[in-house]
């Protein structure tokens, strides 16, 4: 009987049996049906042919505009979500996928970029901060200031500090 190995870390349930990456299962295990949405899915591959090798995970992956994610075709955009590590019901809209899909990338693009620059917020950003936030985030990150200094004074100061420790850390002090 043809088996296949498990390669998401996603959980495939089926009935009371719980299959997780690694492991090993058959069509006996989870039905022929079922065995062909897990191939198309990306969840198992057969073992024992000669199958191309699964591509490593490339940190660095490419990821989507909202405009090209919209304009991926039903199945891509289904290939892509799954892809992505996102889950959802087979009668989700396209629409809503999509939104899902962008949200997710959003949110992986906000931890790449806080990453980057050691949780310090950019200077532009720091300029938009309403004055109650701009005080929080200067506190948070350190900074001693009178509370009658400018808003202005306030930006300058703290992205003069943020600049400072980023030097400091790129020069190893």
């Amino acid at each position: 009987m043809k088996q296949y190995l498990v390669i998401k870390s996603a959980q495939l349930i089926v009935g009371r049996k719980t299959f997780r990456k690694d492991m090993v299962i058959t069509a006996e295990d989870v039905g022929a049906d079922r065995i062909k949405r897990y191939l198309t899915g990306g969840y198992i591959k057969p073992i024992g042919e000669n199958v191309a090798p699964e591509p490593e995970d490339d940190e660095d992956e490419i990821l989507l505009t909202p405009e090209d994610v919209s304009a991926l075709p039903r199945k891509e955009l289904r290939a892509y979500a799954r892809k992505l590590g996102l889950t959802f019901a087979n009668n989700i809209a396209d629409v809503t996928l999509a939104s899902r899909i962008n949200e997710h990338i959003a949110e992986i693009s906000d931890t790449d970029s806080e990453d980057d620059d050691e949780g310090f917020m950019l200077p532009e950003d720091v300029a938009k901060l309403p004055r109650q936030e701009l005080s929080a985030y200067a506190k948070e990150i350190g900074i001693s200031f009178a509370e009658s200094i400018a808003d202005t004074d306030l930006v300058t100061l703290v992205n003069e500090f943020i600049a400072k420790v980023l030097q400091e850390g790129d020069s190893g002090a």
